[in-house]
């Protein structure tokens, strides 16, 4: 039994990092009610830049703001939109203030969080908790400040 739940697991870990397995209808429905052009795209929790992937093939995207306070995921990020001078790319956790907090990046991806992770999620055979470390957080009106326009989208993906 224990082999198989850990088969679980590591099935689980892959659909939730691939952020490729949404729901086809929500997304239809979100294409269906977004401006012809988005202006600022807001993304809080980008983890590896699916989502923006399939907004920008299609709708036009002034500015991206990509936020992800995970090490892994933002130099993911980096290494994919760095270059692209309408990306912006913040490695920091959005807060209501600016400081530093504990952030737990977790055995499995989509679980890292401020929050610690809810071992009963997929048992308590099955150990998703992971380090702590030290990430410095912002508002998203630091991050906004001096942009023009209004905001678009704002995907949220937190815990």
């Amino acid at each position: 039994m224990n082999g198989l739940k850990r088969f679980t697991y590591k099935v689980l870990n892959r659909l939730l990092y691939s952020g490729r397995y949404g729901d086809i209808a929500l997304r239809k429905t979100l294409l269906d009610i977004l401006p012809a052009q988005l202006e600022n795209y807001v993304d809080i929790g980008a983890f590896d830049g699916e989502f923006f992937k399939i907004i920008r093939k299609e709708r036009p995207v002034g500015k991206a703001f990509l936020i992800e306070p995970h090490e892994k995921y933002f130099a993911d990020l980096k290494s994919q939109f760095g270059a692209n001078n309408s990306v912006i790319l913040v490695n920091k956790v959005l807060l209501a203030e600016t400081r530093k907090v504990e952030f737990n990046v977790n055995a499995l991806p989509a679980t890292s969080s401020v929050l610690n992770a809810d071992e009963n999620l997929l048992g308590n055979e099955i150990n998703i908790s992971g380090k702590k470390v030290q990430v410095e957080s912002t508002t998203l009106d630091a991050i906004m400040n001096d942009q023009q326009g209004v905001v678009s989208l704002l995907k949220i993906d937190v815990q």
